[in-house]
């Protein structure tokens, strides 16, 4: 698709299959990005996947697809990404105005 400008826009299908509980055990863990200086911890409690950030800010993630997942007090979605042996090893954060 291109838009009016010229600029090429690609589209990916998802896979909306949700996660089981039994797989959101896969996401838990700290993450850490070097560039801003930020950890976000996701924990699992009970059956809920939340996102910690510090002491005090944290939110219920909600998920939407295979792998991604909203976070809807920080307008946050969060797609995890997987390695070569398919274990998660990180995540992509994207911002409303990033």
């Amino acid at each position: 698709m291109y838009s009016t400008d010229g600029d090429s826009v690609a589209y990916e299908r998802l896979d909306v299959t949700l996660p089981t509980q039994g797989v959101l055990a896969d996401f838990v863990g700290r993450y850490r990005n070097d560039e801003t200086e930020s950890e976000i911890e996701l924990r699992l409690i009970g059956p809920r996947l939340v996102a910690w950030r510090g002491v005090v800010l944290h939110d219920d993630l909600t998920a939407i697809f295979r792998d991604g997942f909203r976070a809807p007090s920080q307008s946050w979605i969060i797609t995890m990404n997987r390695g070569p042996t398919n274990a998660i090893v990180g995540f992509d954060l994207g911002l409303p105005r990033i």
